[in-house]
């Protein structure tokens, strides 16, 4: 009889263990799924984040690219300008002369 109660007690610690086990399994399956929906979160994201990222690079580029011409164009001015006081300072050394 004692025999039959030892196994009849370890089979009732067995089957709470097992139960236990299935509870542990459950919360980490719900831990797992959690996890899976913050890593899906952050990727999504990261893709934004990239994306934009490349827009902003695009905008730069476009900015500079502006920038450059605007210099340039400046400059151009600036040379005409100097060839026009070269030639207005060059008339009046012929008038000085007369």
């Amino acid at each position: 009889m004692d025999i039959l109660k030892q196994l009849e007690q370890k089979i009732q610690a067995l089957v709470s263990q097992r139960n236990q086990f299935r509870e542990e399994l459950e919360q980490a399956k719900a831990q797992q799924v959690s996890h899976e929906a913050e890593v899906q979160r952050l990727m999504n994201r990261l893709e934004e984040s990239l994306s934009e990222n490349a827009a902003l690079a695009k905008e730069r580029a476009e900015a500079a690219q502006q920038l450059d011409s605007t210099i340039a164009s400046l400059d151009a001015i600036l040379r005409q300008l100097d060839q026009q006081e070269d030639l207005e300072g060059s008339g009046d050394l012929f008038k000085s002369d007369q």
